[in-house]
């Protein structure tokens, strides 16, 4: 899940989980307030008339006493007024018919002299009472109790729509400072949080990448920008070291090969100038017996330059194969050329091992390389095929080259298979990674067919052991141009 949507889910249930308490807050505050005021009103005006009141009970003034109760049953919010004597015998009522007060003699003597006070009782619930007396000879006389209930509900459904009020009024502020917030938040956090997951998604050793470095972020985002800058600059001087050391270790390898080959070389390049000596020689011995063999010394000559001509093929061979060609740019070339080319610097090496080396072409075409490297691939291959039969028993040993069609036809495939009985799992697993080397120490670097892998990977192709085959089988794949 994103930030920004964790944020905002967040946030709907703090507004979700909040809003039942600040509705009941908000509600409970609202109508203890409006009760206060209503209970000290009704309390203000049954104070104002309970001397009048005190004098018409002590007259016996039924008339005025009863105008006295319907005013106060007039007051908003008086559901009831009911006026008993000292006998608490019912005198006058006001509104809707009141329960009996469920006084006790203990209660009697709770209520002080002309003074209010509210009583809330688990049957009738709240209400005002207040003991009317007058002060005799005799003392204070006891002339009745006026009882007053209230009504809360105009106060409930008031307080109900004022809570609502309120709940709208805080959850739209809370609403703003979020967004205000989250604002903030975007651009300041989420914003280069993104920028550093882009950065990060498309950051390789050839990208220069680089955020920019706002003084206005908080100081943990500033420090990461910089950092981050830092770790790419990094990043790519390492690149830098690592693709200078690679081009070291392809020499590397490439002179290995040049040295595993150089017997071979010695042979293809020592019998042909022999070759090319006897019939030179030949061709004196023929001019000084008899000047008039033209023919025969014509056709030594063409021997002669033939020679001299594969002495030519093998020597540039060579040189193509020994220089640096990774700067070189990418050329269409036949499948055909690089392999011919290639096969002309190990034949001799072949011949003279005594291992048959069999060429198959079924398919041929173009792909776009770099001549030198897709040679010193196949060089790697051919060398280590080499190396796997020289050393075994039977006599029949051979090495077969051969190129076929993939099956959608836009690759060309080139098999390097010999006579070996495969390669064991353990090894296989690990036969492409650098410095493996099941050779004998000072035999092999470990580093041909890791860095051929590179090679190929980087002229789109795949460089692989084929398990599935009998023998042991390498297979080169190269798009087609």
């Amino acid at each position: 899940m994103r930030l920004s949507h964790k944020l905002l889910r967040d946030a709907a249930l703090f507004l979700i989980l909040i809003s039942m308490p600040v509705y009941y807050l908000a509600f409970t505050y609202s109508l203890k307030e409006s009760s206060k005021s209503r209970e000290l009103i009704v309390t203000r005006q049954l104070t104002s008339f309970q001397n009048t009141l005190k004098e018409a009970l002590w007259n016996g003034d039924s008339p005025y006493t009863r105008q006295i109760v319907s005013t106060l049953g007039n007051i908003e919010g008086v559901s009831s007024v009911v006026l008993y004597d000292d006998k608490m015998e019912k005198i006058q009522e006001s509104n809707s018919p009141s329960k009996r007060i469920p006084f006790s003699h203990d209660m009697y003597k709770e209520l002080e002299s002309n003074q209010v006070k509210q009583i809330k009782t688990k049957s009738e619930g709240s209400f005002l009472v207040s003991l009317i007396t007058k002060k005799t000879d005799q003392g204070l006389e006891k002339l009745g109790i006026i009882k007053i209930d209230i009504h809360y509900n105009d106060l409930i459904k008031s307080a109900h729509a004022r809570s609502r009020t309120m709940l709208a009024v805080l959850l739209g502020i809370f609403i703003l400072i979020f967004f205000i917030q989250f604002l903030y938040l975007r651009e300041f956090l989420i914003k280069p949080l993104s920028d550093f997951e882009k950065a990060i998604s498309e950051m390789n050793v050839y990208a220069d990448i680089k955020l920019k470095e706002d003084p206005n972020h908080v100081f943990e985002i500033a420090n990461l920008t910089k950092t981050f800058n830092h770790m790419g600059e990094e990043l790519k001087n390492s690149a830098g070291i690592i693709n200078q050391q690679q081009m070291q270790m392809i020499n590397v390898s490439k002179m290995s090969a040049l040295g595993e080959m150089a017997s071979g070389v010695a042979h293809e390049i020592n019998n042909p100038l022999m070759i090319t000596t006897g019939f030179l020689e030949r061709i004196q011995k023929a001019v000084q017996n008899d000047p008039e063999k033209y023919s025969e010394i014509a056709m030594h000559t063409e021997k002669a330059l033939k020679g001299t001509q594969r002495v030519a093929k093998i020597v540039k061979g060579l040189r193509s194969f020994a220089r640096n060609g990774s700067k070189d740019p990418m050329q269409e070339v036949e499948t055909e050329k690089i392999i011919s080319e290639t096969l002309e610097l190990c034949f001799e090496r072949f011949k003279y091992g005594e291992i048959q080396l069999e060429i198959t072409k079924t398919v041929s075409g173009k792909i776009i390389c770099r001549e030198s490297q897709i040679s010193q691939v196949l060089l790697n291959l051919l060398n280590n095929a080499y190396d796997a039969v020289t050393e075994m028993p039977s006599k029949n040993k051979w090495v077969k080259v051969e190129v076929a069609d993939s099956a959608d036809q836009n690759k060309i495939l080139i098999y390097i298979t010999d006579c070996g009985p495969g390669i064991p799992k353990d090894i296989a697993s690990k036969i492409l990674e650098p410095f493996f080397t099941t050779k004998e120490t000072g035999k092999g670097t470990g580093l041909g067919l890791s860095i051929s892998v590179g090679i190929v990977e980087e002229h789109g192709g795949k460089l692989y052991l084929d398990h599935g085959h009998d023998n042991t089988r390498f297979v080169l794949e190269l798009p087609r141009a």
